[in-house]
């Protein structure tokens, strides 16, 4: 009898993390980081609209919009946009150090809900102080704010150097496409090193850049796919407002932020298998060395 054959390895791998995403019960992790990050992602956005107003680099709240256009589905990003705009053209006294307190707890909360997903996923039992933990979460609050500042430069920026590119060099107006390739390539840069460097540092497990790689670059190029299928989905078929009415916005996000969480988790179960599957393949005595030697 003829065998059939094997899957190709990348599929059995996308398989196996699927299965163990059940087995440590992603969807529930999930769904706590969709809470989280919608929860998080207005006073961030206040915070960090005062951050750049303390820094002397100011940004207007339609720009904060235009970024979201750029990373999340037009749905999405219209859904929550008004909300945008009016939380942060609104004034108020003393915003940056209220919007810290609230944003470095809200946001740490959801950074728990990841770093917990993450342990589980690297089977991982010990974790890190509350008090180092707190602080890692403040700290990825600054890198995260300091990452919108620039993007948000660099959409305001973006097309005055374009255009004074076109004039110098005089480069065709019909080579626009150029332009937009660059700044897709620029976000999808932006995702992967993100994801990378989350992974990297999130969990209580010490590794090398190299076997965080693999799951971020799944985990990078299934957002951008979820995010292309759920656009399509709402422009076709989703119908959320008929059933939720006014709070049909909120479900759409939530409903995003919960798949992007899922495929975040997933990523970091790849990682997870291949680095169990190398400890595997050790002999005993060097999978012990590797550890002492904070590699694995």
């Amino acid at each position: 009898m003829r065998r059939m054959p094997a899957p190709p390895r990348t599929v059995g791998l996308i398989g196996r993390a699927a299965a163990k995403f059940m087995i440590d019960e992603g969807s529930v992790y999930s769904g706590h980081v969709a809470f989280s990050t919608l929860l998080a992602l207005f006073p961030f956005l206040i915070f960090v609209t005062a951050l750049a107003a303390f820094v002397g680099a100011a940004q207007k709240a339609d720009h904060y919009v235009a970024l979201l256009a750029t990373v999340l589905p037009e749905e999405v990003a219209r859904s929550i946009g008004p909300t945008v705009k009016q939380i942060l053209s609104t004034r108020r006294g003393s915003v940056l150090t209220v919007s810290l307190i609230g944003t470095v707890w809200v946001a740490s909360s959801g950074i728990e809900a990841l770093r917990m997903a993450l342990n589980r996923a690297y089977g991982v039992q010990r974790k890190r102080h509350f008090v180092l933990r707190r602080l890692q979460g403040f700290g990825l609050v600054v890198v995260a704010a300091a990452v919108v500042l620039l993007a948000t430069t660099a959409i305001v920026l973006g097309p005055l150097i374009w255009k004074t590119v076109i004039h110098a060099l005089d480069v065709p107006r019909t080579w626009k496409f150029l332009y937009i390739g660059a700044r897709h390539v620029l976000t999808l840069a932006v995702i992967f090193g993100s994801i990378a460097f989350l992974y990297r540092w999130l969990p209580n497990v010490p590794q090398r850049w190299r076997h965080v790689l693999p799951g971020a670059v799944f985990a990078s190029v299934a957002w951008i796919g979820l995010a292309s299928l759920f656009s399509i989905y709402l422009r076709n078929i989703g119908q959320y407002n008929v059933v939720y009415g006014s709070l049909g916005g909120i479900v759409i996000s939530l409903v995003f932020f919960f798949f992007s969480g899922a495929v975040f988790i997933l990523g970091a179960e790849v990682n997870g298998i291949l680095r169990q599957d190398e400890v595997d393949r050790m002999p005993r005595e060097q999978a012990a060395a590797a550890r002492n030697e904070k590699i694995l």
